[in-house]
């Protein structure tokens, strides 16, 4: 009975190390990521200002989207390279 209740208090404390080990390495994930939000938004602050980044924001609408132009560009590229064609024949 003492035995098992020796090997049970070992099991608790190896798995109490593995859970410290473990919130030790999430602090350091954390302090690493705090870190490089900071250096990011220091970064972005030199970068453009909080009224440039929303002007663009709301004009972002007015852009297309690649998919869109993609698909402009498959159909009017070859109509402009076969009118070209026919004016060089003419």
């Amino acid at each position: 009975m003492e035995d098992q209740i020796s090997d049970r208090i070992v099991n608790v404390k190896e798995s109490l190390a593995e859970v410290k080990k473990r919130g030790e390495s999430s602090e350091a994930d954390l302090r690493s990521a705090r870190s490089q939000l900071s250096t990011l938004q220091a970064e972005m602050k030199d970068k453009a200002s909080i009224e440039e980044t929303m002007r663009i924001w709301h004009n972002f609408s007015n852009y297309a989207e690649y998919k869109d132009l993609k698909a402009l560009y498959s159909k009017v590229l070859p109509e402009i390279e076969r009118h070209e064609i026919n004016m060089a024949g003419n």
